[in-house]
């Protein structure tokens, strides 16, 4: 009886062994079909970035090379260029002034950009009279133009001021109002200030902006609120949407800070669009030629990272409604600094990881610039294996543009806190050192007197 078990078991044992190997096996066979799938396919949209990608370089203030010539001949047939930026690098900004050189030349553009409508304004008039780096250099104002604080950034400014007449507003700000953008935007309330509650909150907002400079996306709000409220009596419409678009901005980065980031990027895409249309509809007879000049993410023709639909799909659906035509580039660097916005320092570019992971590594052309025409690479996206940004990437832009190599770019004045707001800034840290000083010198005194008296 003990050997049948023992034969019954060995034989079950025997069967469950070959079971499992055939089984292992199966699963062997399955994965080097799919991973030979996966090669072919990776190697299918290699061979399709290899044979759609164009040298480009800037000579001499121009485009020049196959790429260059390629990219201009058609963005100057288009209504809405759409030029999506990794911020902060100086050959991104370079190139973007050439391009907006070269497509202009029949008929000047429209700059849509990544600012507030009350800092667009703002800075159009500073232009038009020369003050704009003047203006920049006091205080904490170098801060409260997102971008344009950056030196490589003027330069597009005033080659657009320089296009159009003084009575054209050909900037426009889509964005809420920054976070540091009280500066600007009281400067412009004061102006719209008549009576003497709105001279008197417009006074305050100034004194909370030195103590608080972040005032529109940080704190408790409570001089918003303050502003909307005097200002929702006065006569200037003007003045009353200024408020409530502080107001909105507040709540945009409250929201943000937190944790409700999917509603606080929805809902700048859709204030992102609302401002375009308000723009839009000052064109009664024929709409201008337009440049868009923001970050990457903003002008995803689809799904972007951050959000369902961005501002470059729904850009789309409006300009293909209309017979409208665009065209969406995405440029950034594969390697090296970036500046970091908000500290002033330079950083690796937190993209470097990225490319260097994707399909297009090792991709430029002779290690120069590179033009990535996208659009044939898409229908062969579902059976490749890319990451999801990759892929959403591609799916959105109809041309990358890839540098080899990135330098960060400088601010106005070489710093991040101006030379105004650094005297201020020195006699407060004076203050704080002599009296920790002051306080220092009266710990060791009461010391040494304890002392003399356990000695006596």
């Amino acid at each position: 009886m003990t050997s049948f078990r023992l034969h019954l078991n060995r034989s079950l044992g025997i069967a469950i062994q070959s079971y499992l190997i055939k089984i292992w096996a199966l699963f062997f066979v399955i994965n080097c079909i799919q991973a030979e799938s996966e090669d072919s396919t990776h190697t299918s949209l290699q061979e399709l970035v290899l044979n759609n990608r164009y040298s480009l370089k800037i000579e001499n203030n121009n485009l020049s090379h196959e790429g260059g010539i390629k990219l201009l001949n058609e963005a100057k047939k288009v209504d809405l260029f759409m030029f999506g930026e990794n911020h902060g690098i100086k050959e991104i900004a370079q190139l973007s002034q050439v391009i907006y050189s070269e497509i202009s030349k029949k008929s000047p553009r429209i700059l849509v950009t990544e600012i507030g409508p009350t800092t667009a304004r703002e800075v159009w008039e500073l232009m038009g009279s020369k003050a704009y780096e003047e203006f920049m250099g006091k205080g904490m104002n170098l801060y409260a133009v997102p971008f344009f604080f950056l030196e490589q950034e003027v330069p597009l400014l005033y080659q657009v001021k320089n296009s159009f007449s003084e009575t054209d507003q050909a900037l426009w700000g889509l964005d809420q109002e920054f976070m540091a953008g009280a500066p600007i935007i009281l400067r412009r309330l004061e102006k719209l200030a008549k009576t003497g509650a709105e001279i008197s909150i417009v006074n305050k907002a100034y004194r909370q902006d030195f103590l608080n400079p972040f005032m529109i996306g940080m704190g408790n709000g409570k001089i918003l609120y303050e502003l909307q409220n005097v200002f929702s009596k006065s006569e200037s419409k003007e003045a009353r949407n200024i408020t409530e678009q502080l107001l909105h901005s507040f709540k945009i980065y409250q929201a943000n800070s937190d944790g409700r980031h999917r509603w606080s990027n929805e809902t700048r895409e859709t204030l992102m669009m609302s401002n375009f249309e308000q723009y839009v509809s000052e064109y009664k007879d024929s709409i201008p030629p337009m440049y868009f000049k923001l970050g990457s993410f903003h002008l995803h023709k689809g799904t972007s990272p951050t959000v369902r639909e961005a501002l470059g799909y729904r850009l789309y659906k409006w300009a293909k409604e209309r017979n409208k035509t665009t065209l969406n580039v995405f440029v950034d660097a594969v390697d090296g600094k970036t500046i970091n916005p908000l500290t002033g320092l330079k950083t690796t570019l937190k993209s470097k990881s990225s490319w260097k992971a994707s399909v297009f590594n090792g991709m430029l052309l002779n290690n120069q610039p590179t033009l990535f025409d996208l659009r044939p690479l898409k229908k062969h996206l579902e059976l490749a294996n890319i990451p999801r940004n990759m892929r959403l990437m591609i799916n959105g832009y109809d041309y990358l543009i890839l540098f080899p190599k990135a330098e960060a770019q400088n601010f106005l004045q070489g710093t991040l806190v101006t030379y105004g707001y650094g005297i201020p800034i020195l006699l407060f840290v004076s203050i704080i050192v002599i009296i920790l000083v002051k306080w220092f010198i009266k710990i060791l005194k009461r010391y040494g007197r304890k002392h003399q008296r356990k000695i006596q």
